[in-house]
């Protein structure tokens, strides 16, 4: 299962109606943990407060439309409740996770791509784009000093 880019996330974030602004920064912080950009202590908990938000509000049950499944929110929300295994990080999450002090932009697009070619970056593409597994992303980090994925 392909994680979204988190502009496309969050534009589907904002062209939903039901979503208050509590939810909408909920839902950041769940495709954050998924990505292990941060650790949600409580993620079960957190998990069903958005879902009754979304759609239990009115009632005793969460009553989840079957088009959800099939949105990105959907995708994240159930990748983090059913424990996903193998999350994908693409060339955006990597020039995000070379963020530093010292380099606040992170690596560029371009250096990624080189990395890619001399095979210092272990991926494959799906879907016409690069993507990456939580070891071979730290396995790289590692190489260059930088603070892994959790």
């Amino acid at each position: 299962m392909l994680i979204p880019e988190k502009e496309e996330f969050l534009k589907e974030i904002d062209k939903t109606a039901t979503i208050n602004v509590e939810t909408r920064e909920e839902l950041i912080r769940i495709y954050n943990h998924l990505k292990g950009y941060e650790k949600i202590v409580n993620i079960n908990e957190c998990l069903e407060n958005v879902l009754r938000e979304m759609f239990g509000k009115y009632t005793t049950d969460i009553m989840i439309p079957y088009q959800f499944h099939k949105s990105m929110i959907g995708t994240v929300i159930f990748s983090v409740m059913y424990g996903m295994k193998e999350v994908t990080y693409t060339v955006k999450d990597i020039i995000q996770l070379t963020k530093t002090d010292k380099n606040p932009k992170g690596y560029t697009k371009q250096y990624v791509g080189q990395e890619i070619r001399d095979g210092n970056l272990k991926g494959n593409v799906e879907r016409g784009r690069h993507v990456f597994v939580k070891e071979d992303v730290n396995k790289y980090l590692v190489t260059k000093g930088l603070k892994t994925i959790q």
